[in-house]
């Protein structure tokens, strides 16, 4: 049915994965809610499990979404127009300057890395890959940025 939405699916090792962010998505919209596939039917966020659990309320579930957009934005306003979030949060996790400066990569890490770690913290399920790759600080004494 995916593949037959037309949705776009990568190779991780042995398993298939679609490909994010989702082409489908529009606005914040799932263009194909009604005949969303399976994998999308089903996945509950972590924030979203710890409601269904009782553990957070609506309006405690709600302020933390509105962070989430909130660090969204931020990364976007310091982001080059061509580039997607998933590119920023990357390019924030490389350690090679590219053409990007500097200053410019140093923005876009922070608030990359803020926004990473919120998603995390809130939203990514246990089970899934963690995007952060975290290295003791005196690794990278000496080491450009």
């Amino acid at each position: 049915m995916a593949l037959g939405l037309g949705m776009k699916v990568a190779r991780s090792g042995q398993d298939a994965q679609f490909a994010l962010p989702c082409h489908l998505l529009k606005d914040r919209c799932c263009t194909v809610y009604a005949d969303r596939p399976s994998p999308c039917r089903t996945y509950r966020c972590r924030l979203l499990r710890s409601l269904d659990a009782g553990e957070n309320g609506l309006d405690d579930c709600l302020n933390i979404v509105s962070k989430a957009q909130s660090l969204v934005r931020d990364l976007q306003e310091v982001i080059p127009s061509d580039m997607t979030l998933p590119e920023a949060r990357a390019s924030a996790a490389s350690p090679a300057i590219d053409d990007v400066g500097m200053l410019a990569k140093g923005k876009i890490r922070l608030h990359a890395f803020a926004l990473s770690l919120y998603l995390e913290k809130y939203f990514r399920n246990e089970n899934e890959n963690s995007f952060l790759q975290t290295t003791r600080i005196d690794e990278n004494i000496g080491s450009k940025p």
